[in-house]
């Protein structure tokens, strides 16, 4: 009669502690719109990369363009040195803009990438901290059950 109750109580206790790591029916449900969220991040993610590619493209095609048409501008031979000056500046002040908008574009694309690779690493490391509790917890559920089943 002993053994029975005791074999009774480890088998609750055993439910007890299953329903602790988290076996329970909850999980054979189907899979809910929360589910598809990583995807969609994966999505944006190469969304976002697509147009930063484009943006790339566009730029060195600017470039090559602008240094076509300065190559093949013709020189005017009697500019005068206020002329001169003026034309110089406007092309220093064209570059400078142009360079800084490329360094901001890829500071931008940097802080993204590291900011991506920041969450992704945090995923993993929460991903193997459950991954080491629930252990924990299937081993203590073992001891507990051959404790009560002796």
């Amino acid at each position: 009669m002993l053994k029975g109750m005791n074999r009774i109580m480890a088998c609750g206790l055993t439910v007890l502690m299953l329903g602790g790591i988290g076996v329970s029916t909850v999980q054979a449900a189907p899979a809910g719109p929360h589910d598809k969220r990583p995807q969609q991040q994966q999505d944006r993610r190469q969304e976002e990369k697509r147009r930063d590619d484009r943006e790339r493209e566009e730029w060195r095609q600017k470039d090559h363009e602008r240094m076509e048409r300065q190559r093949h501008e013709e020189p005017r031979r009697f500019w005068t040195p206020n002329e001169r000056r003026d034309w110089e500046r406007r092309q220093r002040d064209e570059w400078q803009r142009e360079e800084n908008r490329r360094h901001e574009w890829e500071m931008r694309r940097r802080a993204w990438e590291s900011e991506h690779e920041w969450h992704e690493r945090q995923r993993l490391e929460n991903e193997r901290h459950e991954h080491r509790m629930r252990e924990i917890e299937a081993e203590i559920a073992t001891a507990v059950i051959r404790i009560f089943v002796k």
